[in-house]
């Protein structure tokens, strides 16, 4: 069991025994217990104790201190894991319980990687399953051994509140899935560089529900991984579109929730970012105040009148002063915060325009192709010549006139006003082998022959759908989306440092 940093007690004894505090990770907490424990010390929970703890209201405070989390894990597994497992006092299951909890966050980047070939087999086509009820198998599996032993447990766990708890463990779908992006980054950020800053999460305070925070100091900007996040919600956009077009909605559920746990975070990283400055009067009004209350050294009451109409002087004086100096350097945060909201939306728009302009190729370039695959599909199973050339001829029409997807090492098969010719000759055949007497061995020779042809073209389709996927414009395209983003993003981050040191000056 690993000690919690934020309630707990520990003996000076068990500490100095196992070698004391180290800074080779960020969780020192947790590299310290499983020395500890190594060592031969054991833990005590005491689930009856209630110590009260804050949990960071902002979703990017949230994403830093699940970094520190993953990246500290990784960090520890590197340093200890060898050691736990080499160890001959542990048995087994606390080896495997070590195993487990120390390389948790690999499940992050795995699922990232499977997020995004998944997509790519089913517009590939690629067979994912060899019975029709593999899936349904598959996903009731999914449901029980997860959301459903959850809620049981929440059910069993907090009894008469269990429904409001269900719900927050939606929400903690959606999280958990959204922050796989910050966390797989922290991942590789520990396989790759190893020590980095300790960076706290920030806390505000907040006992009640609709406290203001967002105005503190404290309050972080979002990062580079929010663009990231941004870009796995578009790409799972696009999957489900995938899913449905390509006959495998059942699992488009799936690719939703997931879908929506990268909205839900990137949306939240940006909204929480918001910050609004007001000019501080009551302060102004408070040193006035105090100025107005000094006691004064004064032998005679004019001694006094001269003094208090001193002061009032002085007063007006700062209040003149403090509204001008906000006149002059309010009018330049007011600007510096206008033109961050202002790159803020334009942003958005930009990603919104991305999102569509995808939406449009897709359906413009993509998904023609997948359709006449589709009539090709149905004419290597018909069953007469004029069937087959009614499902050929939309075929043909959904195809480029000409062009090569494959702009690295093309070859003839994947042309596409070859494809087109062999369409032609097939039509030709077929009408040729429509007035043969049916079911003579001719007549049925020749459609089996095309039906072959017919699937050879499809294949060759099939081959060259992928590369319509990354053609050199969609390249081209994508990286000047993205440069524009970093570039809005990098004027953003500067605008967000002056007005910081206008907020403190």
């Amino acid at each position: 069991m690993n000690f919690n940093g934020t309630a707990g007690i520990w003996r000076a004894s068990c500490i100095s025994d196992a070698g004391g505090w180290h800074t080779s990770t960020l969780v020192e907490d947790l590299d310290l217990s499983y020395r500890a424990q190594m060592k031969g010390w054991k833990c005590l929970f005491l689930d009856d104790v209630v110590v009260e703890a804050e949990l960071p209201v902002q979703m990017n405070a949230a994403k830093r201190q699940q970094f520190r989390w993953a990246k500290g894990s990784m960090q520890v597994a590197l340093k200890l894991l060898l050691d736990v497992v080499l160890q001959k006092k542990l048995p087994i299951d606390t080896k495997i319980q070590a195993f487990i909890q120390l390389t948790r966050h690999l499940v992050h980047p795995l699922f990232l990687t499977q997020f995004l070939i998944f997509p790519m087999l089913i517009a590939l086509d690629y067979k994912l399953y060899n019975v029709g009820w593999a899936p349904v198998v598959g996903i009731l599996i999914y449901i029980l051994t997860g959301p459903v032993t959850y809620l049981y447990m929440i059910r069993k766990i907090w009894g008469k509140n269990w429904k409001s708890k269900a719900i927050q463990y939606l929400f903690l779908i959606f999280f958990a899935t959204g922050v796989s992006v910050n966390n797989t980054v922290a991942v590789f950020d520990a396989l790759l560089s190893g020590k980095s800053e300790f960076l706290r999460t920030p806390k505000f305070g907040v006992v009640k529900r609709g406290e203001n925070w967002k105005n503190k100091s404290y309050a972080l900007p979002f990062t580079k991984t929010t663009l990231l996040e941004i870009f796995f919600a578009l790409y799972g956009c696009i999957a489900v579109f995938i899913s449905i077009f390509s006959g495998n909605s059942i699992f488009v559920p799936i690719i939703v929730i997931q879908t929506i746990g990268f909205i839900y975070i990137g949306y939240l990283s940006i909204v929480h970012s918001a910050f609004k400055k007001k000019p501080n009067i009551n302060l102004v009004s408070q040193t006035i105040a105090d100025h107005s209350s000094e006691p004064r050294v004064a032998n005679t009451m004019q001694h006094r009148q001269t003094d208090t109409l001193n002061t009032m002087t002085s007063a007006k004086t700062m209040v003149r002063a403090a509204y001008r100096s906000w006149d002059e350097d309010g009018n330049k945060m007011t600007s510096i915060y206008y033109g961050y909201r202002l790159m803020l939306i334009g942003i958005l728009g930009f990603i919104a325009f991305g999102a569509g302009m995808a939406y449009y190729g897709y359906q413009s370039a993509i998904y023609p192709v997948d359709k006449a695959i589709g009539y090709l599909s149905r004419a290597q199973h018909s069953q007469t010549p004029e069937i087959l050339v009614n499902y050929i001829k939309p075929a043909k029409q959904l195809l480029p006139e000409n062009g090569n997807p494959v702009w690295s090492f093309s070859t003839p098969r994947t042309d596409f006003g070859l494809i087109r010719n062999d369409l032609d000759a097939m039509i030709s055949r077929a009408n040729s082998i429509s007035s043969m007497e049916p079911q003579s061995a001719a007549y049925n020779t020749g459609l089996e022959d095309i039906r072959m042809s017919i699937k050879i073209l499809q294949t060759n389709l099939e081959d060259a759908t992928p590369y319509l996927y990354v053609s050199f414009t969609n390249i081209i395209f994508s990286v000047i989306w993205i440069s524009v983003i970093l570039i809005i993003f990098g004027i953003m981050k500067k605008g967000r440092a002056k007005f910081t040191e206008y907020e403190r000056a």
